[in-house]
């Protein structure tokens, strides 16, 4: 299955100040912004390149200070990437830079009201009221998507938020083929004048934010030709507004993965009852403690998506939904066999029912149409958690619950599990953006020969072979291999128990004078990270989380020692080793 690459840049810290700000609508607003850390600049020590931004949809995150100044919430700038820190008043928001010249950069804010008070988000409130002089800080883009160029047409939809790459995909036209645009507005005097050429067509769409249905009609009434060929479609808005698009671009016309993009740039909340109730009241108790409930409910949407009762549902939702008895006869499952599942499904509001017919609540909707989130209730990361229920066997019988469930490690699992061996590989996807930082130290220079392993190969084979000056590159599995100058290990132990990694390494020796772990050492503050996370990797691996101070350890025991750490970014440090025998002659 091919997929849609992107160039990485490298992570950098930029304050920057407005230069002006002007309301392209009575709903728009953009802030100009400049500054000196716009172009190549240095920080402490650090030569930081200029600001890159390539392709239409790019984000920036930026940073605002809720309260305090605002370097107290900025991240650690590294010589190559940034470390996030903990900082409870930093507010991070998405944002597609509209325009980007040598010394401006013009980001877009919707706005719904020109009070701040009555502003939908902490961002929307510092634009209305932002002016010349003001500071903000950016970080990103951290990579550039490459579009495929044999396209026939590309497809455009979008809400207001995705307005601005819309206008910059328009004027930068990365593609030689007509447009095809559906966007949606809250209000007519949001509409705006975009570079559309003579082959080009857009349909402009009043409805309310997040509002899929007028959307989607839009979209369905588009002239059939426009689904011919080799279409590409791109589109940005409300998460959950987004669904019917996906089904309709991948059931419906067929659309290859590579040529569709769809990305929810915001996530619509509607306020509870409890929470109104909550928010009126003057004092505040503290919550009680509860004890956690037993898991029925996830293992009943585990079992439903296992026997493709959701996917049934969701298969007949759009024509009016699907009777219990109607999923039974089509998945050929003994009649009434459901009913204490469905029942289950219904009273956790995960399915739907008017009168007989069934229907999927729109956060499972979500789940089916995301296979990552998919692969969370029906994959690697599901085993890994039910592992748990075995976690006090494993800590009195000193393996790792995973092996004490499925009978053999984890790693020993990935060696026939080709499921498993993706997963590791999909967990290893975020090392190409540190990539800057790797290929950036010496270790590379007048270096004949290097050998990449571990489910991170990918991304680093492809980083050294664009940008260093070794002369071959191969991976590790490669008959090539032994006879290697530099033997890179991305990411090869965190699957591994405390035993494999010291035999892994082990076996090692004698085949490298340098070998560079790239392991995750600590916590990235804006990772998934937690409690929760560290002890689910306890019950794969039997233990938690590896600091550098750990895995030198664990080295040790196996005959290398730690020449030289650097910090890449995102809790992940690459460490350069040397056998211990060579060291101490």
């Amino acid at each position: 299955m091919s997929q849609r690459r992107f160039t990485v840049h490298p992570l950098v810290v930029r304050r920057l100040t407005v230069l002006a700000t002007h309301d392209v609508t009575p709903r728009m607003r953009r802030v100009t912004l400049g500054g000196p850390e716009l172009g190549a600049f240095t920080r402490d020590g650090l030569d930081l390149p200029a600001f890159v931004s390539g392709t239409f949809d790019d984000h920036v995150k930026v940073l605002l200070a809720s309260d305090g100044p605002l370097e107290d919430i900025l991240p650690v700038q590294l010589a190559h990437g940034i470390e996030w820190t903990v900082a409870e008043a930093r507010i991070d928001r998405d944002y597609t830079p509209r325009r980007v010249s040598a010394t401006e950069l013009d980001l877009d804010f919707v706005v719904h009201s020109s009070d701040p008070a009555h502003a939908a988000g902490p961002a929307e409130a510092w634009a209305v009221t932002a002016a010349v002089g003001d500071e903000l800080a950016i970080v990103g883009p951290k990579s550039s998507t490459v579009l495929p160029t044999n396209v026939d047409r590309v497809v455009l939809v979008a809400d207001e938020t995705g307005l601005p790459a819309i206008g910059r995909y328009l004027e930068q036209r990365p593609v030689a083929a007509p447009v095809t645009a559906v966007i949606a507005i809250g209000d007519a005097s949001a509409r705006q004048d975009l570079a559309f050429g003579p082959e080009d067509d857009v349909v402009w769409v009043v409805a309310a934010p997040g509002d899929a249905e007028p959307v989607m009609a839009a979209v369905r009434d588009l002239d059939p030709s426009v689904w011919r060929g080799r279409p590409y479609v791109w589109a940005g808005a409300e998460a959950r507004s987004l669904l019917p698009l996906r089904r309709l671009v991948s059931r419906e016309h067929g659309v290859p993965k590579d040529c569709v993009d769809i990305t929810g740039y915001w996530h619509q909340r509607v306020a509870t009852a409890e929470e109104v109730m909550q928010a009126d009241l003057v004092e505040h108790t503290a919550p009680a403690v509860t004890l956690p409930p037993a898991p029925v409910s996830w293992l009943a949407l585990r079992a439903a998506l296992q026997l493709g009762v959701l996917d049934a549902v969701d298969e007949q939702q759009d024509a009016g939904g699907t009777t219990r008895e109607q999923v039974e006869e089509r998945l050929a499952l003994p009649t009434g066999s459901l009913s204490e599942l469905v029942a289950v499904l219904l009273e956790e509001s995960l399915l739907n029912a008017d009168s007989s017919l069934l229907s999927l609540a729109d956060p499972v909707r979500e789940l089916l149409a995301d296979e990552h989130e998919r692969e969370e209730l029906d994959g690697p990361e599901a085993d890994a958690v039910l592992a748990l229920a075995d976690l006090a066997a494993a800590f009195r019988g000193g393996a790792s619950a995973w092996e004490v469930r499925f009978g053999q490690s984890l790693a020993e699992s990935a060696q026939t599990d080709e499921e498993l061996a993706e997963e590791l590989e999909h967990e290893s996807e975020g090392l190409a953006y540190l990539m800057p930082g790797l290929v950036g130290l010496p270790w590379w220079e007048d270096t004949p020969r290097v050998a990449v392993a571990g489910p991170g190969r990918d991304a680093v084979l492809s980083a050294l072979r664009e940008s260093t000056s070794a002369r071959c590159v191969a991976a590790a599995d490669d008959e090539s291999w032994a006879a290697t100058d530099v033997l890179v290990e991305a990411r090869s132990l965190t699957h591994r128990t405390d035993h494999e990694v010291r035999a892994h390494l082990a076996s090692r020796l004698g085949t490298t004078p340098t070998l560079v772990l790239v392991e995750p050492t600590r916590p990235d503050a804006l990772g998934p990270g937690g409690a929760a996370e560290a002890l689910v990797q306890v019950a794969r691996t039997g233990a938690g989380p590896r600091s550098t101070v750990r895995l030198t350890a664990l080295a040790a025991a196996a005959g290398w020692s730690v020449s030289s750490t650097h910090d890449l970014g995102w809790g992940v440090t690459a460490l350069a080793l040397a056998p211990t025998a060579m060291l101490d002659r």
